[in-house]
């Protein structure tokens, strides 16, 4: 369940698989983890955290 994707630096970033493999369902990893606070922004404005942005 351990796979490894590349991130946006080039770097591989070693992440959890899907846990479940369904034999008609194809799975794929089209996008890399996001970096630590990188979505705080749109988090805070999405609670209505007044200066979020």
């Amino acid at each position: 369940m351990r796979i490894e994707m590349t991130g946006p630096e080039g770097v591989r970033v070693p992440m959890i698989g899907k846990p479940l493999k369904l034999p008609r369902t194809a799975v794929s990893y089209r996008l890399s983890p996001p970096h630590l606070g990188e979505h705080d922004g749109e988090s805070r404005a999405a609670v209505g955290i007044p200066g979020a942005g």
